[in-house]
């Protein structure tokens, strides 16, 4: 079922201003999920049933951080080629904080408070081509 707050075409899920707990109910048949201004602490469960997705777009959030390596938002996305986490709060790209997108083609993200970036935060994925900052 769509969430009241979203929009659902097909395999795709377009939403706003959700809190977090509600990706924890989504189906896993999503391939692209976009959110804008998502409320709440995001954690690392918070897309395990979405192992589909091929596009990720989180944008003008509150996110803040993003935890690393076995923790890591995305260690259950193999899948994605495309991830969009721009006009947040992330201060820090912790090193291995985007484990498990090894096939991953672009990462947007612009327009965040950027103050460290720690070695091999990409390490995961040698297929990238699009990296913005």
């Amino acid at each position: 079922a769509c969430p009241p707050q979203c929009k659902c075409l097909g395999h795709t899920l377009i939403c706003n201003h959700l809190n977090w707990s509600v990706f924890r109910n989504l189906s896993e048949s999503i391939l692209a999920f976009t959110s804008r201004h998502t409320n709440g602490k995001l954690d690392n469960t918070a897309f395990l049933l979405m192992a589909r997705l091929i596009s990720l777009t989180l944008t003008h959030g509150l996110i803040k951080s993003l935890p690393s390596g076995a923790n890591s938002l995305f260690k259950n996305q193999g899948r994605l080629l495309y991830l969009d986490l721009s006009y947040n709060q992330i201060e820090s790209l912790p090193q291995n904080g985007f484990y498990g997108l090894t096939v991953l083609k672009s990462i947007n993200l612009t327009n965040n408070p950027l103050l460290n970036i720690g070695r091999g935060f990409i390490s995961d994925s040698n297929r990238l081509t699009s990296l913005s900052l």
